[in-house]
This record gives C-alpha cells, structure tokens and sequence, in this order.
C-alpha cells in the first residue's frame, strides 16, 4: 500500500511539473503574457484616468480616428473599471492579432469583455478594439 501512495504521489508531481513548464507553444505563451501585461496596464490606467487613460494603448489606426475626448464619448456608456481581474482565453487569429476574454472589475462585479490586440512594427502589442470603440470616430 504504501508503493502505491509513493507512486501516486511521483505521478502528481510529474503531471504538475510538465503542466507548469508548459508543454503549450511557447511562443504562443510569450505573446500572451505580453498581451496579458499589456490589458492589465490598460485597465489600470482606465481605472486611475477614466478612458482617456486607455488613449496611449491602442494601436496608431485607432489614435488617428480617435481622440482623446472622442474616446470618452465613446467610452461612456461603458462600466469604468476598479481593476483588472485577468486576461484569458487567448484566440491567435494572425501571427500579429488576437482576440482575448479581459475580466474587469465594475462596482464589484466581474465584467469579461473581449478586446482585440494587434502587433505594431512587429514588436510591440497594442488594443486594435474593445466594447464601445466602435463609437468612436472622427
């Protein structure tokens, strides 16, 4: 009996040790923890400065169609974050853009919202879209 305790306890421990070094596409996981970090900074900045917090983190076709005030307007409608909860559910549609599940925090509640990322210069993610900036046009 005891043999077999052991055993079970080397099996848990193997398992948990391939499940935390991955054993998922390392780029893939790279690009996420990037847009993961990158929503998380967003959402703080929304929390701290309202949407015009946001304005620094979208990519360059959404900063020439929208301005600071425009994306307020935008924006407005929108539940205004306390916090970032996570970022999940990531969707590889390009090598350069993704769609992913962003929970904020709303008077308590947990929000997911989908947001689109893109790749700018191929070096850098940026939010290409989010719920309501589609109102936001100049």
């Amino acid at each position: 009996m005891k043999n077999w305790i052991a055993l079970a306890a080397v099996c848990v421990v193997a398992v948990a040790g391939l499940t935390a070094c991955g054993g998922g596409d390392s780029k893939e996981d790279a690009r996420a923890s990037a847009i993961g970090a990158l929503s998380e900074n967003a959402v703080d900045a929304w929390s701290q400065n309202g949407a015009a917090g946001l304005h620094s983190f979208f990519t360059q076709s959404v900063l020439a169609r929208c301005s600071v005030d425009q994306l307020e307007t935008a924006l407005s409608g929108q539940p205004k974050p306390t916090a970032w909860r996570n970022t999940k559910d990531f969707k590889f549609s390009t090598e350069g853009q993704a769609t992913a599940t962003v929970i904020v925090v709303s008077n308590g509640q947990d929000v997911p919202q989908t947001w689109t990322f893109e790749l700018e210069a191929n070096t850098r993610w940026r939010v290409l879209d989010l719920p309501g900036l589609s109102e936001c046009h100049g």
